[in-house]
């Protein structure tokens, strides 16, 4: 082989094949993500390609398969039906984790609102109250240290007895 049937070669491996054009696949730029919002981006972004490219293929697939009545092509066509399946759930379960943290976020926002208007209740109030705002341990340590308070107390009790 000569150089210039060499560059040919290469030249051949650069440019696209007539079969990638025909199916209308373009080279894929390589984008890569950035922080953690990118990448969750990227993912569903793809995943979501992933599933309409899979779905396309089943619907031209299964004429095919249902013309030809080939049992290795059946069986390729169900292993297809299979991963199109994975990948919608494995999209959903994205979108549930999302929707989750987005649900928590939001819960926790809430309770931080709550115990600060519960404490500006607390301090605006004059007199007794009947709030309490104090932890588990804290509540324990001043119920333990009133029953140590009156198990201190001495009590002398004298008995007396009234007859009529």
């Amino acid at each position: 082989m000569d150089e210039t049937e060499i560059d040919a070669l290469l030249g051949d491996l650069v440019i696209p094949s007539a079969a990638s054009k025909a199916l209308g696949l373009q080279p894929m730029p390589s984008i890569t993500p950035k922080n953690d919002e990118d990448m969750n981006d990227y993912v569903i972004k793809k995943t979501s390609e992933l599933v309409e490219m899979s779905l396309e293929t089943v619907r031209d697939y299964k004429d095919v398969v249902v013309q030809g009545q080939n049992p290795e092509e059946m069986a390729s066509l169900a292993e297809l039906f299979s991963a199109s399946t994975r990948a919608i759930e494995a999209l959903n379960k994205l979108n549930m984790q999302a929707k989750k943290l987005k649900f928590d976020k939001e819960q926790k926002q809430l309770d931080r609102e709550n115990k600060k208007e519960i404490i500006g209740l607390a301090n605006t109030q004059q007199g007794p109250t009947n709030i309490i705002i104090a932890s588990r341990e804290e509540i324990m340590k001043q119920l333990t240290d009133s029953a140590k308070r009156l198990k201190d107390i001495d009590v002398d009790v004298e008995i007396t007895t009234l007859e009529p």
